[in-house]
């Protein structure tokens, strides 16, 4: 899992992103996500604009990188 963060981390830094906020926009992103299931990409870009994030807009590979990174960590029990 820790190259699929590395990925998403290099992803976001490249598109401008300063690193310092790339936790947070993952977290809206995964947060609108989860709560609105059948947005749209564009529509899903449209709640992230509302919440602050106008300089970075999410592509269909970013999102699917991160609900895979959110679903492969919410699956991960720790060995007893």
């Amino acid at each position: 899992m820790k190259h699929l963060i590395r990925a998403l981390m290099i992803r976001l830094a490249g598109k401008g992103m300063e690193v310092s906020d790339i936790p947070a926009y993952i977290r809206n992103v995964a947060n609108s996500a989860i709560a609105h299931p059948m947005l749209s990409l564009e529509q899903l870009n449209d709640e992230l604009r509302l919440l602050g994030w106008e300089n970075v807009d999410l592509d269909d590979n970013t999102l699917q990188l991160i609900l895979t990174i959110f679903q492969s960590d919410s699956a991960y029990e720790p060995s007893k």
